[in-house]
């Protein structure tokens, strides 16, 4: 439990890193700092930065699939729906503009 629980934090605390400078831009010491947990810690969870790069890609599609259908729940024909996720995904895009791992998608 407490294993899934640091986890969670330290994808939490990269999402918000990459999400305000970028994935380029960021570094593990600014994730164990933002996290609360050791850089040694994280290499514990994520053997390295591309290991946690393939979490929070995983993260983000999670979450947008849940945005999705949330805003498709009331829809009562296809093109409502696809209105929709295209809301979504606009929504979604510019929360997530500077991670740049969704360029050509």
């Amino acid at each position: 439990m407490e294993t899934d629980n640091r986890k969670e934090q330290i994808i939490k605390a990269a999402i918000k890193r990459f999400s305000h400078f970028g994935i380029g831009k960021t570094t593990m010491n600014e994730i164990a700092e933002d996290s609360s947990i050791s850089k040694g810690n994280i290499y514990y969870y994520f053997p390295d930065k591309n290991a946690l790069n393939t979490e929070v890609v995983k993260e983000l599609l999670k979450q947008f699939d849940q945005l999705a259908k949330q805003r498709t729940l009331k829809c009562t024909t296809t093109i409502e729906s696809l209105q929709e996720i295209q809301v979504a995904r606009k929504i979604f895009f510019e929360k997530y503009h500077m991670l740049h791992i969704f360029e050509g998608i």
